[in-house]
């Protein structure tokens, strides 16, 4: 089972009271090379459309600014 202090954060997460982030940015460059090398994206277009498929791209539009964008 949960300890008590990771029982009290995951009631908070799936409450909506505490609000998860993407830490993908801090990997990007390498995760994209990696799709690209895999053959997963191999175009621009397709790049885009990986990106906005991304729990990332998500959290970006709802909170820019703990990405650094306005």
């Amino acid at each position: 089972m949960l300890s008590s202090k990771s029982k009290a954060r995951y009631e908070k997460l799936s409450g909506g009271i505490e609000v998860v982030e993407s830490r993908l940015l801090a990997q990007l460059v390498e995760t994209l090379n990696t799709e690209i090398s895999q053959k997963v994206i191999t175009d621009a277009t397709q790049a885009i459309d990986w990106m906005k498929g991304t729990f990332f791209f998500k959290r970006v539009r709802k909170n820019p600014l703990f990405y650094g964008m306005q």
